[in-house]
């Protein structure tokens, strides 16, 4: 595409050491790049990172989950790929707020999960081994929280069972049918319409000549807790997250272009 002629790059680095050279390539090429989805390696050559803020996100999701527990009880921490660099941020979020709560702990991490057939074995697992001391499931992936939504949802509509409260990441359509069934409590939606809106406002504004105030930027495209409540409605609120951050782009992030010497 570069050598096509294009100017301007929204890209998600999902590879961050790769990336780090790709970005370096095309700036020094005169191009202008954007990350969006997650944030690049340190020093990685982009004004402006547009993802949601992993560890404030994590942390959100615990917080719902301990006060949904009544601030006392035992977790099962659910982890998705140990070599995704965001596993570690997220893992470290959740251990801190346990921490806070002395009648709150981590009975169990399961972790090193890719799929969502593996993440239903692993919490399958858990829960038929230790089900009777979890009082609460985390999920900060897409698969693992579809796992968990599926086995709770027979899990907690058995007849005498405990309740075992989950909240996870996303809102995929079987994630959304359990928390309108009640039996899950609540997701974390993100705004990847966001991630991708923001990251080619900013590059259209870049190509006109605004300039970013700093270096690099990092962007909070927002999270919101999903529950019965706004479950059908919550789509809007996301919407208005996005149009919040692209009004306040110019103001915020960017400097006006510089005034040309008659």
């Amino acid at each position: 595409m570069f050598t096509l002629g294009y100017k301007a790059f929204a890209i998600y680095p999902v590879d961050p050491a790769g990336s780090k050279g790709l970005f370096a390539r095309l700036h020094h090429s005169g191009c202008f790049v954007v990350a969006y989805g997650a944030q690049p390696e340190t020093g990685t050559e982009t004004p402006f990172a547009v993802a949601t803020d992993t560890q404030s996100a994590a942390t959100v999701a615990t917080e719902k989950l301990v006060e949904l527990m009544g601030h006392k009880g035992r977790i099962l921490n659910v982890l998705e790929s140990l070599t995704d660099a965001n596993t570690p941020i997220r893992k470290a979020a959740i251990e801190a707020v346990v921490a806070k709560y002395p009648d709150v702990q981590i009975i169990q991490t399961v972790g090193d999960v890719t799929t969502e057939q593996k993440a239903q074995e692993k919490i399958e697992s858990a829960l038929v081994a230790r089900g009777d001391e979890v009082d609460g499931v985390i999920c900060t992936g897409y698969t693992t929280t579809v796992a968990a939504a599926t086995l709770l949802a027979e899990h907690n509509r058995k007849s005498g069972a405990k309740f075992i409260h989950c909240v996870g990441l996303d809102t995929d359509d079987r994630v959304l049918a359990a928390i309108r069934n009640g039996t899950m409590d609540a997701t974390l939606a993100q705004n990847p319409f966001g991630h991708g809106y923001i990251s080619c406002a900013l590059l259209d504004l870049l190509l006109k000549g605004w300039q970013p105030k700093a270096a690099y930027q990092f962007i909070d495209s927002g999270c919101l807790v999903v529950t019965k409540a706004n479950v059908d409605t919550f789509p809007k609120d996301i919407q208005a997250m996005t149009a919040k951050i692209v009004a306040e782009m110019k103001t915020k992030y960017l400097n006006p272009p510089p005034v040309k010497a008659p």
